[in-house]
């Protein structure tokens, strides 16, 4: 038969809730140090047999081993009952009549501690008769007066507010009359604190409630008994408190909080966004992915700080919790998914799980990972980022041949003179051209209207590409008065309702021959040569989708056939066309 043995070494090196991890027997215990050792055992083999078995195989002293019976509380709690002090009974018989089927016989060894002469002292070892038959009331109150005066063992854990964390101390025995506050003497004995130390006790009924004791209420008033679990800490001023949530704004300061913690933890993996990233380094790049513990309730707060004191401690600098933006990831591809909003309510489990419901609450598949999220350092305050707006301009050079987009983030409120400064800084333009630098709308691939420098950032169309260029030399010399204007010119292919490429501006000069409007269009575009010959031009009234093109000959003159609203096209295959070729294969029915 398989006997489940834990001691006080295993309580010793628990950090949850209960006696300990009585489900992961069997486990590495390097992996899990306070989880039991599992036993296979002869049925027939003696309690006597049993005790000296294990007596030999952890080194203790002959006599210095007792085993206690686990039971399974109606609270769902696992906590030692009584001694087996009946030397003959056989493991299967105490199995049978102690144990139950579902829990497996589990067995907890007490460690006796020893008098002046070096033998074992066992507090409680008044005989106890073996349970079997209903007693009389008569019999009933003489065991009720023996239970009152037979010392009880009580288990010991600190909660370490400074560490946040929940250790099993070991174990003492006390008399049913003592007042609760007669543990401290103690405590302060165990854990080798000075007299006058202020404690607040705790008695862990279960993992979800936890109950603060009186500290004038006797222990029989408080129902403790054999394998009850008293949690003790420091008692916090307030000035101790404001300064631990300075340090840690989102630790628990009571026992209680943190058994909270306890209940609701995940563990959460985080994976940076970006890498290597610009906006911060780790000391090895293995520490760049992590997993911590957080609470379902959590908020986003929280969340950013205790992911940012992580980071802080393996990062070559500091990392501030308000530049911090998070990511859910995509269950089945493990891409990222949508970036975490920083909203008043929401906590960890509305972040990665919210939203995962399908018809009636149910759900066949999880759209993202429930305990994985990607992060970013990122260069200002999340604060400060939700009050900008991603801007993409589109850079060209080389006439209009060289496309180069920068991603710019903008204050709400500005206007295109901050877009300028902005477009400067990241693509290293020179101050002498600054005032030459002309913004343009597009749609569809056709040029929609020049912004001046006051216009505002907001107002700007989101289903719009906005074009930067350096404004070409010639254009200096517009002269209106001889008939000289801007053109909207674009590129399509057989028809204008193809357009591709990028849209451009084009000064017709008033009265030229289309075959010097050529020449200068050869220098505006970047086309030339061959290229140049395999490109037609055409009017295109009003720049409509559906015109019908007027071709241009070279001795055509441009500015009497362009009326006002009309848009110069350019007509070539488009360079891209195996992408929209894919494009359109998608929409095939």
């Amino acid at each position: 038969m398989q006997v489940l043995v834990a001691t006080e070494k295993h309580f010793k090196a628990y950090q949850g809730a209960d006696l300990i991890p009585w489900a992961e027997y069997g486990a590495d215990e390097q992996e899990e140090p306070a989880a039991p050792k599992a036993h296979r055992l002869l049925r027939s083999m003696t309690v006597s047999d049993f005790t000296k078995m294990m007596t030999k195989e952890y080194g203790a002293e002959e006599g210095t081993l007792r085993p206690w019976i686990m039971v399974n509380r109606q609270n769902g709690t696992v906590r030692p009952d009584h001694p087996l002090t009946w030397p003959d009974m056989t493991l299967e018989e105490a199995a049978n009549k102690f144990s139950t089927r579902t829990g497996g016989f589990r067995v907890f060894l007490e460690a006796a501690e020893k008098d002046a002469d070096g033998k074992p002292i066992w507090p409680s070892e008044e005989p106890v008769s073996a349970p079997s038959s209903p007693m009389t009331n008569g019999n009933a109150m003489t065991m009720q007066q023996q239970q009152q005066q037979r010392p009880i063992m009580i288990f010991l854990k600190y909660f370490d507010v400074d560490k946040q964390q929940l250790n099993g101390l070991g174990h003492i025995y006390m008399s049913p009359l003592d007042k609760a506050e007669k543990i401290a003497p103690h405590i302060l004995r165990i854990m080798g604190w000075e007299e006058g130390v202020s404690l607040e006790l705790y008695e862990e009924i279960k993992q979800t409630y936890i109950e603060r004791m009186k500290p004038k209420n006797t222990l029989i008033a408080s129902e403790i008994q054999d394998g009850d679990i008293i949690v003790f800490q420091r008692h916090l001023s307030e000035d101790e408190q404001v300064s631990i949530r300075q340090i840690q704004p989102t630790a628990s300061l009571t026992a209680v909080e943190y058994y909270d913690f306890l209940v609701n933890r995940l563990f959460v993996h985080f994976t940076p966004k970006v890498w290597p990233a610009q906006t911060f380094q780790v000391q090895n790049d293995d520490q760049a992915v992590f997993k911590i513990a957080l609470s379902r309730k959590d908020g986003y707060d929280a969340l950013a700080h205790k992911v940012a004191e992580h980071l802080s401690s393996v990062a070559t600098k500091p990392v501030e919790p308000s530049h911090l933006r998070f990511t859910t990831v995509n269950n089945q591809s493990g891409k990222p998914r949508t970036v975490v909003k920083r909203l008043q309510g929401s906590t960890m489990a509305s972040i990665l799980l919210g939203g995962s419901a399908g018809y009636g609450g149910y759900s066949y598949s999880q759209p993202q990972a429930p305990d994985h999220l990607y992060y970013e350092v990122l260069e200002m305050s999340l604060t400060d980022l939700e009050q900008r707006k991603n801007v993409r301009v589109v850079l060209l050079s080389e006439g209009i041949t060289k496309e180069d987009p920068c991603d710019l983030l903008i204050h709400k409120q500005a206007t295109f003179k901050e877009v300028l400064a902005a477009l400067q800084k990241r693509a290293s333009l020179p101050d002498e051209i600054m005032d030459q630098i002309r913004f343009y709308e597009s749609h569809q691939n056709k040029v929609y209207k020049i912004l001046p420098l006051n216009q505002s950032v907001l107002a700007l169309n989101e289903f719009m590409t906005l074009y930067a260029e350096r404004i070409p030399e010639d254009e200096a010399n517009l002269n209106e008065e001889n008939g000289d204007r801007l053109t909207p010119c674009f590129h399509f292919e057989k028809e204008p309702s193809k357009s591709h490429g990028a849209p451009f501006l084009f000064m017709v000069k008033g009265g030229e021959a289309f075959k010097d409007a050529k020449d200068r269009l050869s220098k505006r575009t970047g086309i030339k040569g061959k290229n140049l010959e395999k490109v037609r031009f055409a009017v295109v009234k009003g720049g409509q989708n559906y015109s019908r093109p007027v071709w241009i000959e070279d001795e055509d003159v441009l500015s009497e056939k362009l009326q006002d609203g009309d848009h110069l096209g350019l007509e070539h295959a488009n360079r891209n066309r195996s992408n929209w070729i894919k494009y359109e294969s998608l929409n095939i029915r």
